[in-house]
């Protein structure tokens, strides 16, 4: 290592050098070494290979902090495929260092880093367009400043996983991200003094670089234009390993485009759904290549998904991954708003007024068109210094709501300024997102007058919006918070975590009676039809009511309707107008309650929305109590959350229909009165045949943009962390183990192990208690095998032989 008088003479003979010195011979584990970005004092590196050190100087302003482009020395070699980097990094006196995956040496160049500071802080930090917008917050996850250890890029294709090594020398992975590169790509060490007017000093050590023998790449024979289609893409499997391995390759192209002619060179390929194709290779070394013609349709861009497996090890297919090749804002002159039909608007279709770089883009491979706005700067003294507008014809005046789909990746909170009409720099305008590095859909609440405006009350917040021409108005309050779209509607009840995206030209709306108890004989339904005027679409409507159940008196002046089983189909062409469909149901002799579900389509580049309104009778669905214990014996029991042996406080049977008992049980308020428990819970009767040890696994939903969670125990529960258990932060519902708890920890901070509970036979008692409002639960199951792969475990049948504990 170079001591610090040796660093200032070495810094003294860069200042007489006018241009940057590249490695003639290999440096380590690399080739070349470069600035990149506009330096005001060239970067030079030395290895130690006695002890393996890369002691780099660099200058620089930045690696993307706030800005379009990087600043920073860069140590690499060229490299393809599937890898992992690793090292010890350390900023001896101030900037930023740590890995680089990088598409090439040009300042604003796409590239996934992974870098530290003096004080110990990490930064996950990425950019995924040229000269797009850098994602860069630090500290994620329970990782504080003060690390020092080692850190580690694992790239999977488009894949990306961020690790760092914990203290039993295992690597923790933080954060994952895709980010789709081309090959070849460059690899190494980076360094940024932060600060260009410093040539500062940093060293790495541990460093490593694995290889691992596949990779999977698309490329697309495509022009920037969408003339001339079809055209050809092609996949290629490259397996350079001595055993040959199992590989599977899925191929999902656009929405609405027509995939044909597809050809394999070695395995089978077949078709799972219109969009996606399974390519499998078995006992495969060598390269094989997919090819097939494409013709798209539909609105721009085009974006291709692709996920390979191999030793239960994913990745997504790297290369070519959306057209047209080059994306940027595409701001629309204004956006209808109807007085039913939620408006839905992206992003980037805003206009950006005052410091045009106070936003930039990030391209999403998972969002329906491809593209999010991120924050670059922080807030300005004058929110209007900065805006992207968004002209809105509200076409009747009324109250309005606003959502959005959003992604916060600061540790503490992430915001944006947000208003109609005006804007102002106070916690009146700030919405608040979630922090926890995923995109997640948020109502604009009210705030606690007594906090701050991430101190949310629940309560969407209300504006009043005259019929006429309104601007919405948002501005940066903290860097890399990222929009991705939002909604403006008059419907404070949508599920905006079941809402499918896309723009809305039609809406159809459910009435039902106001039913309390019994069922009547007969049932009125209504199902009204609002269209966007001038868009004359063609709609065809699909009402899904109960099985079982008789469909009489159907009424309605426009269009054709047809009844197959439980589906109602309503077409109405060239809809002009809004319209009225009126049936009668007849329940099924012994229905107790009754759920429905519907779609509606509108002809164009849109998968469909979901019948609005009324979706279940009665209002009041109850729980089914069972009487007798349920045996527990080595086979897998399961416990249905809306029957169990008792119930009590705040805990409701809610319907789904695409369960399979269509109910679940959710929690509609806190179970907790500050460190103590309240009363809502269910609770099962359980007689287990024998002592041993067992775990348990479920079938649950959040409801909330963070993560949900429950208390359960045998026999005793308590607002302790040992009692608790996460489940998964998804809008659907999911499979999981109630897992081990690290000791000492939080219980969300896990092993990754199903939690063992260690019961004597005879009877117990196992309470589910509410934690957080709106956490919801199908089901619980226990068994003795902590090894099952709960996907490979049937769903608890529909209708079961009746056992003598279920007798009620």
């Amino acid at each position: 290592m170079l001591n610090s008088k040796k660093r200032i003479g070495l810094f003294v003979l860069i200042l007489m050098c006018a241009e940057t010195v590249h490695a003639q011979n290999a440096i380590g584990l690399f080739d070349h070494h470069a600035d990149v970005g506009e330096v005001s004092v060239s970067g030079d590196v030395t290895y130690n290979a006695d002890n393996g050190l890369y002691s780099i100087d660099a200058s620089g302003a930045t690696i993307g902090d706030q800005t379009f482009t990087d600043e920073f020395h860069f140590v690499y070699k060229e490299m393809r495929g599937n890898f992992a980097i690793e090292c010890r990094p350390s900023a001896l006196n101030g900037g930023r260092v740590g890995l680089m995956i990088r598409q090439d040496l040009s300042p604003g160049s796409p590239h996934v880093s992974f870098l530290r500071e003096t004080s110990g802080s990490v930064f996950p930090t990425f950019r995924t367009l040229p000269n797009g917008a850098t994602m860069s917050d630090g500290d994620p996850e329970d990782l504080f400043a003060g690390f020092d250890g080692s850190m580690r890029l694992e790239r999977y294709g488009g894949y990306i996983t961020y690790h760092t090594l914990g203290e039993n020398g295992e690597w923790v992975m933080l954060e994952d991200e895709y980010i789709v590169l081309q090959d070849p790509v460059l690899v190494g060490l980076a360094a940024s003094a932060e600060d260009d007017s410093q040539l500062r000093f940093f060293d790495m050590d541990n460093v490593r670089i694995e290889e691992f023998p596949y990779a999977v790449n698309r490329t697309i024979a495509v022009e920037d234009t969408q003339s001339d289609f079809p055209k050809t893409a092609r996949v290629t499997v490259t397996v350079d390993a001595l055993i040959p391995i199992n590989i599977k390759v899925d191929e999902i192209v656009p929405y609405y485009s027509t995939p044909s002619d597809h050809m394999v060179s070695h395995g089978a390929i077949r078709q799972l759904f219109s969009d996606w194709y399974v390519w499998e290779l078995e006992d495969f070394s060598g390269q094989a290549e997919l090819t097939y013609h494409i013709t798209l349709e539909g609105p721009s861009p085009f974006i291709w998904g692709g996920l390979f497996l191999v030793n239960e090890k994913y990745g997504f297919t790297a290369g070519d991954t959306f057209i047209p090749k080059t994306l940027d804002f595409s701001p629309r002159e204004s956006f209808l708003v109807h007085p039913t039909i939620p408006a839905f608007i992206e992003a980037e279709w805003g206009t950006l007024k005052g410091d045009v770089s106070a936003f930039g883009l990030q391209f999403n491979v998972l969002s329906r068109y491809g593209l999010v706005v991120q924050a670059v700067k922080n807030e300005f003294p004058d929110p209007m210094e900065a805006t992207l507008e968004f002209k809105l014809n509200v076409m009747q005046s009324g109250t309005y709501y606003f959502f959005a789909h959003t992604r916060g990746d600061d540790p503490n909170s992430d915001s944006f300024y947000i208003g109609f009409d005006d804007l102002l720099a106070t916690d009146d305008y700030a919405f608040s997102i979630a922090n926890d590095s995923e995109y997640s859909s948020r109502w604009y609440e009210e705030y606690d007058p007594n906090g701050r405006f991430w101190n949310r009350t629940g309560v969407k917040r209300a504006f009043e919006l005259s019929a006429g021409e309104h601007t919405l108005l948002i501005s940066p309050r903290e860097d890399s918070a990222q929009i991705d779209w939002f909604v403006v509607t008059s419907d404070p009840n949508l599920d905006i975590y079941d809402f499918r995206v896309g723009e809305r030209i039609c809406g159809v709306w459910r009435d039902l009676p106001d039913i309390t108890g019994i069922l009547p004989d007969t049932i009125s339904v209504q199902l009204q039809l609002s269209v966007i005027p001038g868009k004359n679409p063609t709609i065809e409507v699909e009402e899904l009511f109960p099985a079982d159940w008789a469909v009489v008196n159907v009424q309605t002046g426009v269009g054709d309707y047809s009844i197959e089983g439980n589906n109602l189909k309503w077409t109405v062409p060239a809809a002009q107008t809004d319209a009225t469909l009126i049936y009668e149901l007849i329940p099924g002799a012994r229905a107790e309650y009754g759920i429905f579900d519907g779609y509606v389509l509108d002809q164009t580049y849109y998968s469909g929305e979901t019948i609005r309104g009324d979706y279940y009778i009665p209002a009041v669905i109850p729980f089914t109590l069972l009487l007798a214990p349920i045996p527990v014996g080595q086979d897998i029991v399961f416990l249905q959350a809306e029957s169990p042996h008792a119930y009590s406080g705040d805990m409701a049977v809610k319907p789904y229909f695409y369960l399979v008992s269509q109910l679940y049980v959710e929690s509609m308020s806190d179970g907790r009165n500050g460190t103590e428990l309240n009363d809502n819970q269910i609770s099962f009767q359980l007689d287990f045949q024998q002592a041993g040890v067992y775990y348990i696994f479920f079938k649950a939903k959040a409801n909330n943009d963070q993560q949900d969670s429950f208390f359960i125990g045998f026999d005793r529960i308590a607002a302790e962390n040992s009692y608790g258990f996460s489940i998964p932060n998804e809008s659907y519902f999911e499979r999981a183990w109630i897992e081990q708890i690290v000791d000492g920890q939080s219980f969300w901070v896990t092993t990754g192990e199903p939690r063992p509970f260690e019961l004597t036979a005879g009877s117990h008692t196992l309470y589910l208690h509410a934690r957080e409002p709106h956490a919801g639960i199908d089901w619980l199951a226990i068994t003795t095998d902590p090894t099952l792969d709960l996907y490979d475990i049937p769903e608890p049948d529909e209708e079961v032989a009746v056992k003598d504990f279920m007798l009620y």
